[in-house]
């Protein structure tokens, strides 16, 4: 059955709306620039010879952020990761199940640079080279 003039155009509106309100987003972060693992230099830490911070990021969505204190037992943070155009955000719980905590990382060539607290991460963040 022949779609009236008027059906045409509310049916062409949709489309060019919808058309519309995407093209405002930032494009996905493809997963082959941030797949694989991660990890810091040593850093110097208050309490201990110093600390290793190792990022794991899947193909599906899921991460592990693990925190290395030398000489203490590791910390493993599990949860969920998903980015735009150059940012990466992390969501994690410690084992899995802890209160959630979200971590936005700058993507770079063969880097990932946490932004946030600079009382926890320093004034240039934590900075993660691809292993």
């Amino acid at each position: 059955m022949p779609l009236s003039v008027r059906s045409a155009s509310l049916v062409l509106a949709s489309v060019l709306a919808a058309g519309c309100a995407q093209s405002g987003k930032k494009p996905r972060l493809p997963a082959e620039r941030v797949v694989g693992d991660w990890q810091s230099d040593t850093l110097p830490a208050a309490d201990a010879p110093g600390r290793v911070y190792a990022l794991r990021i899947e193909r599906g969505g899921r991460a592990d952020f693990t925190s290395t204190y030398v000489g203490r037992p590791v910390l493993v943070q599990r949860g969920t990761w998903d980015g735009a155009d150059s940012l990466l955000r992390l969501v994690v719980r410690e084992n899995g199940t802890g209160t959630p905590e979200s971590l936005l990382f700058v993507v770079g060539d063969s880097t990932l640079v946490l932004r946030g607290d600079p009382e926890r991460w320093g004034s240039e963040g934590l900075v993660l080279r691809r292993r």
